[in-house]
């Protein structure tokens, strides 16, 4: 009689593992396109993983927006990408839109420098993106 009796509790110890591993791959599917596509996240995330790293992303999108001609009316349209050097860190890529003489939006890329300390070494304004 204390057979049939233990059977399913052993069942259900077995079983209690296998009830959380469907929650939790979806938790980390979520997780993953949530931080691939909301840039807060993405951003916090990078804060998180890489301080260095989003620190220069940093610096040099504060650069890129104050070498717009309006800069209260830019803003940016690609993050760019972020590469490790010697001295510190190149940012390439970064395309900020502001508004134009005419009053049409007009796009420019921006590559940085910034050193190893977090300050901008250097900065480039491409015209056109």
């Amino acid at each position: 009689m204390d057979a049939p009796e233990r059977y399913p509790q052993e069942a259900r110890r077995r079983r209690r593992p296998a009830r959380w591993l469907a929650p939790l791959v979806f938790a980390a599917i979520a997780l993953i396109i949530v931080t691939r596509e909301v840039e807060p996240v993405r951003d916090w995330a990078e804060g998180v993983l890489s301080p260095q790293r989003a620190q220069a992303r940093a610096v040099c999108r504060e650069a890129a927006l104050d070498a717009a001609a309006a800069p209260a009316f830019a803003r940016v349209v690609a993050r760019g990408a972020v590469h490790q050097s010697r001295g510190g860190y190149y940012v390439d890529g970064l395309v900020v839109s502001e508004i134009g003489e005419s009053g049409a939006e007009r796009r420019f890329t921006m590559r940085c420098y910034v050193d190893a300390a977090g300050r901008l070494a250097r900065s480039a304004r491409d015209p056109a993106a």
